[in-house]
């Protein structure tokens, strides 16, 4: 794997995530009771961390008419710490590693691993 190949798998390990994002914005203003482009409005400025939050307490509260356990959550918040990693830390930590060869391996594995969480969730019965 190149360089160029971990820029896209990076490119596409963020599209993925803001997909994700956007999808749980569109499911939480048809749940939360009330107005949905209003409740969808709420959402804009929310990030996915916020967004998981918010559902979770909808989910509390008994609003929430979707069947979602510890599980689904533990699983929202892997790939908001997996996103968050990508998009805040993973590009400037590449560019201090100066072995090519050791930031070649390390961010395979990264990219990887992430890209395999996401994919999970996409498509959690293996269609991928």
């Amino acid at each position: 794997m190149n360089e160029l190949n971990i820029y896209q798998l990076i490119g596409e390990i963020i599209e993925n995530c803001q997909c994700i994002e956007h999808d749980l914005k569109i499911i939480y203003a048809i749940a939360k009771p009330g107005d949905f482009n209003y409740n969808l409005e709420d959402t804009k400025k929310w990030n996915l961390g916020e967004i998981i939050a918010k559902i979770e307490e909808l989910d509390h509260r008994n609003i929430f008419p979707f069947d979602l356990d510890d599980k689904d959550y533990e699983l929202l918040n892997s790939i908001r710490n997996e996103r968050n990693f990508v998009c805040h830390e993973c590009f400037q930590s590449y560019e201090y590693i100066e072995d090519y060869h050791f930031k070649r391996v390390e961010y395979e594995k990264v990219v990887n691993e992430t890209k395999k969480t996401i994919f999970n969730y996409l498509f959690p019965d293996g269609l991928c």
